[in-house]
């Protein structure tokens, strides 16, 4: 069983390192980005419900699948998929994967802002301190990552806008914690995004069918490969591993998405890149086992007789 949990962590961290590579990969095949997330969106759609319907899960949404899959559909998918594609128009997979490293953080702070019961300890504020100092190299050094041109920090401005999105899409989801089932509401989720996008997309993008053979592969292995059996295997995970385990694929993300990026795509790891994800990250991870130290602590506290 370890094995396989070790399997779903770099499966799930992996596929979403791809994310960005694939999506500068599928910019060189001349897929503009309103339908690059519109495609990926409804492919990544149909792959969730076939697989609901094979494993025997597709069933009849109740009140709370609806609500919060048309919610998260909106700030989940269809946000982020906007935000992040145009976002890697302007910076690289490894640049824009470390920005969006973040949303463990701002998770966390949002948390604190709308949920009572969430509270920042001195090490989170500290984590958050950290990889905020991160950013602000990234952002200020004035390098993209690519070996021409970009804008870093519209690219940036765009990957926060989508770390919010993500953020604020799983406080709301902490609203109705343990009523839903996770794999369920991925599926509904990428149903409501690809509907919001099919809706709005044509009326603000050039939608084309006739792309070449590569740039509809990239287009299916952006929605299954960085999508799809990325979700699913994260949520397998944990179910059958501590969260603290099935964390780490949070961190094996940015490392493929910096590599492959240079590798495939003549990506540069510039020194404030360097220097800035190496702080995001370092950041990170000191709040991230500060939670999780607070969680356990509760769950200790809550377990003792009174």
């Amino acid at each position: 069983m370890r094995k396989r949990v070790w399997t779903a962590i770099v499966v799930s961290g992996f596929g979403w390192g791809t994310e960005g590579v694939a999506t500068r990969a599928a910019f060189n095949q001349n897929v503009a980005p309103y339908p690059l997330a519109m495609f990926r969106a409804v492919i990544a759609a149909v792959g969730s419900f076939v697989f609901l319907a094979a494993t025997g899960r597709l069933n009849a949404p109740d009140r709370v699948l609806w609500r919060q899959g048309a919610v998260q559909g909106i700030i989940h998918l269809a946000g982020p998929f906007l935000f992040l594609t145009f976002a890697y128009q302007h910076a690289s997979a490894g640049f824009i994967s470390l920005l969006v490293a973040m949303v463990p953080l701002a998770t966390a702070m949002l948390a604190h802002i709308f949920l009572p019961k969430e509270h920042l300890g001195p090490r989170l504020v500290g984590g958050f301190v950290i990889a905020a100092l991160g950013t602000a190299v990234l952002i200020a050094s004035g390098e993209s990552g690519l070996a021409t041109g970009g804008e870093p920090l519209l690219g940036s401005v765009l990957a926060l806008g989508a770390v919010l999105c993500i953020a604020g899409s799983a406080v709301y989801a902490r609203r109705d914690a343990g009523r839903y089932d996770p794999t369920e509401l991925t599926a509904w989720q990428m149903g409501f995004g690809a509907v919001i996008l099919v809706v709005i997309v044509p009326f603000i993008g050039d939608v084309r069918f006739d792309l070449g053979l590569e740039a509809w592969a990239l287009l299916i292995f952006l929605a299954v490969g960085s999508t799809v059996i990325p979700y699913f295997a994260f949520f397998w995970a944990t179910s059958h591993a501590s969260a603290t385990l099935v964390s780490l694929s949070g961190y094996v993300a940015p490392l493929v998405a910096v590599i492959l990026g240079v590798v495939l795509l003549d990506e540069q790891i510039q020194t404030s890149i360097a220097i800035g994800g190496l702080l995001i990250l370092s950041g990170v991870v000191i709040a991230d086992r500060a939670e999780r130290e607070t969680v356990d602590e509760a769950s200790v506290d809550q377990s003792l007789p009174s």
